[in-house]
């Protein structure tokens, strides 16, 4: 959050005027240097270049003369102006002549009016000591309302150093004192300071009250800049509270006028790194905060820099990167000792301590942590303290101290009324892990749930499906709990039970989803033009920088604009899809649904025939798995590509065959018996939920599946949110087409002829537009859209299908109001997607799962076009013969040989996600 210095009065000294003429009544002229400074002063919270400009003509006419009054206060609007835009080299320089011009001229005000404006460059500067010796004079000087100004300042630096108890204090003194003067740029800037504090406290509500009221006097007297930097404050309460929306746009409300007037980048980076944060969206914070890190180092701005490494150490600690997160804790606790920032010390120090935190039970950080809880509550640093509770009762139940645990929490509880979500979360996950480590298990699963409803209501209010996706993050220590819990308990359906709820939360009571907003129309359409261009510049003989920076440009007004999608209405989950209810729902095909836990591949199976059975298998260590899966990805990029001789491409494809067996028999072998797959009369599919590490896997090429019809799904709950959106759709009919699109440079043309009868509507060559497809696709019962794709691993749901004037991309597809029940993606990479905690996925053809498609054929690999061709012609035909989707892929693949490597890399890569 932005702190702001208060301003002086702006009124015009009256210095080296011309003397009247005796007999005469003419009013006394001020000089044309002291009206320039005073314009400069004024300028300062609305255009600090404009100030700064003015402030040196003022200066320059000032020169020879005697002028001190005006010189003083041009200095000052200089140093001002020059902080405001983060030159603190000029400020301090400005504020020292500042000083020094008034106490030269004896005028004691000003001269502590200087002082303490230099007070807080020193502070930017990391210069702490020196920043209160100049604030302490200042204040002695002067009484009545001109100390309650100086007053509101010194409490400003109180509060940067830490301070809270003894700011808060001087705050409460001076406010009332500057609203009885009406003293509204006095006040203004005081309550946004002290609102800032409030929040610090936890105490949101006193902190809306004074930032609101500071802003209404900024706008009532035309400060722009202040005003602005108010609304980004506004924001960043919201962002405690919780509301993400409502912080993106104040921010984005807030930014233009910033940008206009040069308020400082890096703490505008250093917010949104923290809202992000909030989100669970841990790379893009990271990134923002390095971002941050140089900007506030190169504006050597000490106190912010330091601040930036204490956020940097939380983000790198949930990033895990424990290593990265030490060094920057220590870091801050280091620059924050030699500013002589106490509480800051304190933070860092507890930082320091959450990235040497294990499960060892160390009784050393036992004490350490409890020192620190009892060091922040005299500090009055709550959401810290409340930290500090909640991690020294995770050592202490590791430690086995449980009773001292206990105590802990209950404080934490009982302080923690109006804590964040994330903080609540914390609070259940050392709840969950002290009752696990007492035995009881009911107790562990109670705080998990507990945990998961605040996670739900949390993701609840997020529209955006990027911020919706990166939310289960923030629970995932607590999820692990859950589920490492119901393995120790021996029962299998306690164990389905608890990765349904950690997976499967948000397709039970997924909100309908709120109308596209005009804006975001306009942007995604900008995008797609900005997109054509640039991909024409490149190919030109020199490219086009221009065109790259406006794409990107466009990219970021699209992922800004799409952020503040307002969320549905928040209903409780719904509970976890019950064995019972899941074999139900299988129609007689098999489940099985991989999960790993502290290093350890685990299987649940359950039967679709017979009695709800869940059953749990061991299946080792999850990195031997993923050793073999990338030897047998790089075989299949290989074989997709068919670049080599034939001898090394022979050699890659018994190579991949190989690593597939071995995958069969650690995945399928052991779990056969209790999915029936004797023969493939004897089930009739087989559903699979991977896990995170899993979903690379070729399913279709393991030895045990290749005559078996596979589902991939994120888990048992998405599998039964496919079959009622099937269930749910309307017959077929004229009003539910099957439609069939084709992009630039697609050889599937030639196969079209024979399914035109089949297609109500085929669209290809320049037909088929973006805004065309979509319409197509709108209720669509079938659609095939046979288009090249690109997956964008930097943000996924700009992953595209290239269409005649342009890229179609998943923030088009969530405009659809009907997606169409089954899709087939016949392009590259088209269900290549970001896995993300909680199996969250974000892809193209996983975004039209989310939105309701109840069945996606798409294909994680580039795959060769001819194969591809004689695959889709194939599964064509399946499809107008009556077959369900799992059973026309099968068929479709065996059109292929296996004994190619094309035919063989054509088979790995196209899979059918949902039914």
């Amino acid at each position: 959050m932005t702190q702001t210095e208060p301003a002086p009065t702006m009124t015009v000294p009256k210095q080296a005027v011309a003397p009247s003429r005796p007999g005469t009544d003419l009013p006394v002229v001020v000089s044309d240097a002291a009206r320039l400074a005073a314009e400069a002063m004024e300028l300062v919270g609305t255009d600090p270049s404009a100030a700064i400009a003015r402030a040196e003509r003022a200066l320059a006419v000032a020169r020879g003369r005697p002028d001190a009054a005006a010189r003083t206060l041009a200095w000052r609007a200089l140093g001002l102006g020059a902080r405001a835009k983060g030159d603190l080299a000029t400020a301090e320089d400005a504020l020292l002549r500042a000083v020094r011009s008034a106490t030269q001229a004896g005028d004691l005000q000003s001269a502590a009016e200087a002082r303490m404006t230099r007070s807080f460059v020193l502070l930017d500067l990391g210069k702490t000591s020196q920043a209160l010796r100049q604030s302490a004079t200042a204040a002695d000087v002067l009484q009545g309302v001109a100390q309650a100004r100086l007053q509101a300042q010194r409490a400003l630096i109180l509060q940067r150093c830490g301070r809270f108890g003894d700011a808060l204090d001087i705050y409460d003194d001076a406010v009332p004192v500057l609203q009885k003067a009406r003293d509204d740029v006095w006040e203004s800037r005081a309550r946004c300071n002290r609102g800032i504090l409030h929040a610090f406290q936890g105490e949101l509500s006193a902190a809306e009250v004074d930032l609101v009221r500071a802003r209404d006097l900024h706008l009532a007297g035309g400060r722009e800049m202040d005003a602005a930097a108010i609304t980004w404050n506004l924001g960043c309460l919201a962002r405690e509270r919780g509301d993400v929306v409502l912080a993106l746009e104040r921010f984005d409300e807030a930014d233009p006028i910033c940008d206009r007037h040069g308020y400082i980048v890096g703490l505008r980076l250093l917010d949104r790194a923290s809202l992000m944060l909030s989100c669970g969206v841990v790379g893009e914070a990271r990134e923002l905060a390095e971002r941050a890190h140089v900007a506030l180092a190169q504006a050597q701005l000490g106190a912010d820099l330091m601040e930036c490494e204490a956020l940097l150490a939380r983000i790198t600690l949930l990033d895990h990167d424990a290593a990265s997160s030490a060094d920057y804790a220590r870091s801050a606790r280091e620059l924050a000792g030699k500013q002589r920032r106490a509480g800051w010390v304190l933070q860092a120090r507890l930082l320091e301590l959450l990235a040497l935190e294990d499960d060892g039970g160390d009784t050393g950080l036992v004490r350490r942590a409890r020192g620190l809880v009892t060091a922040l509550d005299d500090a009055r640093w709550a959401d810290a303290a409340i930290e500090a509770r909640l991690a020294a009762a995770r050592m202490a139940s590791a430690a086995g101290r449980h009773d001292v645990a206990g105590d802990l929490l209950a404080e934490a509880s009982a302080a923690s009324g109006g804590a964040s979500s994330v903080t609540r979360i914390r609070y259940w996950h050392a709840a969950a892990l002290l009752r696990q480590r007492r035995g009881d298990v009911q107790g562990a699963a109670s705080a998990v749930r507990a945990g998961m409803t605040v996670l739900s209501r949390h993701r609840a209010g997020l529209g955006a499906s990027d911020l919706q996706a990166h939310v289960p993050a923030i629970a995932q220590d607590l999820a692990r709990v859950g589920i490492r819990v119901a393995l120790e308990s021996g029962s299998a359906d306690r164990l389905l039970r608890e990765v349904e709820r950690w997976r499967g939360q948000d397709l039970r009571s997924r909100p309908v989803r709120p109308p596209r907003d005009p804006e975001l129309s306009l942007a995604i359409e900008r995008l797609r033009r900005a997109s054509t261009e640039a991909q024409e510049a490149a190919v030109g003989a020199s490219g086009d920088r221009a065109a790259a920076a406006t794409l990107a440009a466009r990219e970021r007004d699209v992922v800004r604009l799409s952020r503040r999608t307002e969320p549905g209405a928040w209903s409780p989950p719904l509970p976890p899809a019950a064995a019972v209810e899941l074999a139900a729902g299988l129609a007689g095909r098999g489940f099985v649904e991989y999960v790993v836990s502290d290093g350890g591949l685990h299987a649940l199976t359950v039967a679709g025939s017979g009695a709800a059975r869940v059953r749990v298998f061991d299946l080792g260590l999850v990195s031997d798995v993923e050793d073999g899966l990338e030897h047998l990805q790089f075989a299949l990029a290989r074989l997709a590509t068919g670049r080599g001789s034939q001898a090394s491409l022979a050699a890659a494809l018994a190579g991949a065959k190989a690593a597939a067996s071995h995958l069969d028999d650690v995945l399928v072998e052991p779990v056969r018996a209790a999915l029936q797959l004797g023969s493939p009369q004897d089930v009739p599919g087989l559903v699979i939920a991977p896990t995170e590490a899993l979903h690379a896997v070729p399913w279709g090429l393991l030895p045990s599946l290749t005559d078996i019809p596979v589902h991939l799904v994120r888990s048992g709950t998405a599998w039964l949110a496919a079959r009622a959106n099937r269930s749910m759709r309307a017959p077929k009919s004229v009003d539910r087409p099957e439609v069939f699109v084709t992009g630039p440079g697609v050889t599937l043309a030639p196969t079209l002829p024979e399914h035109r009868a089949r297609y109500a509507t085929v669209e290809f060559g320049d037909a088929a537009t973006v805004a065309r497809t979509l319409e197509l696709l709108d209720g669509a019962s079938v659609a095939h859209i046979a288009a090249h794709g690109t997956f964008r691993s930097d943000n996924p749901l700009l992953s595209s299908l290239r269409l005649a004037d342009g890229d179609l991309t998943v923030y088009d597809l969530e405009g659809l109001a009907r997606p169409p029940e089954l899709v087939v993606l016949a392009a590259c990479h088209s269900a290549a997607a970001a896995v993300l905690p909680g199996n969250q996925l974000l892809g193209v053809a996983h975004a039209l799962l989310t939105m309701g498609s109840a069945g996606v054929i798409a294909t994680t690999l580039p795959t060769p076009d001819q194969e591809t061709a004689v695959l889709m012609d194939a599964l064509h035909r399946n499809l107008a013969a009556g077959l369900d989707a799992g059973a026309a892929l099968l068929a479709a693949r065996r059109t292929l040989d296996l004994d190619s490597p094309a035919g063989y890399a054509t088979t790995a890569g196209f899979d059918l996600y949902g039914c």
